[in-house]
């Protein structure tokens, strides 16, 4: 008789034990759960992070581009400029030069006229 007594209290025992155990399941399961949200908060904060980098990363180079592409249009003008001055010297030297020889020429006929 001791033995089905005995087989029935650990039946009544497991019973009682089974909310508890499914608690702690629950417990287990809601901790697991507030894990892998950490994680994949952890993941997004990285992958934001990542992003912003990479836009970062981006505006530099593109603002060193602009400035290479500004660098550039200034010395093609400054190229401009000098090319145009010389260009001005020669003209103003060749017409220079066509008065005086305008000038040697008049006064030579005037002179053997």
């Amino acid at each position: 008789m001791a033995e089905p007594l005995a087989v029935f209290a650990d039946e009544l025992l497991d019973e009682a034990m089974e909310p508890l155990a499914r608690k702690d399941t629950l417990e287990a399961l809601i901790e697991q759960w507030r894990i892998e949200r950490a994680e994949i908060a952890a993941q997004q904060a990285q992958f934001m992070a990542d992003v912003r980098k990479e836009i970062s990363d981006f505006r530099e180079e593109n603002n060193l581009r602009e400035r290479e592409r500004d660098e550039r249009e200034r010395q093609r003008a400054r190229d401009q400029e000098e090319r145009d001055a010389k260009l001005r010297g020669w003209v103003i030297g060749v017409v220079g030069l066509g008065f005086s020889a305008t000038v040697l020429v008049s006064g030579l006929l005037i002179a053997f006229g």
